[in-house]
């Protein structure tokens, strides 16, 4: 997980009863050196993020995807909470 919450304000959608109505992230070196922790210590190479809407901070998610295009080793990721579709572009 790298955000609590969402900047978002969905009619629909329990996130700011469930996780609050501010947004927080954590930085991407704080969830790439947890990635590191469970694949060097548990073997794990698929991670389900279950952010709000990873994409809602889009300098965070762009510097994340970069990071792991240029790492040697690749992991499989899934969101399976789903990805803001109007956050999505050909970059991201």
């Amino acid at each position: 997980m790298m955000s609590r919450g969402c900047p978002h304000r969905c009619t629909y959608c329990g996130a700011p009863t469930i996780a609050g109505k501010r947004y927080r992230y954590r930085s991407v070196a704080s969830l790439l050196g947890e990635i590191d922790f469970l694949e060097a210590n548990y073997g794990v190479r698929t991670f389900a993020f279950v952010d709000n809407s990873f994409t809602s901070n889009r300098q965070a998610a762009v510097e994340f995807f970069e990071a792991l295009i240029a790492r040697p080793k690749k992991i499989f990721f899934t969101f399976p909470n789903g990805v803001r579709a109007s956050s999505l572009d050909e970059e991201m």
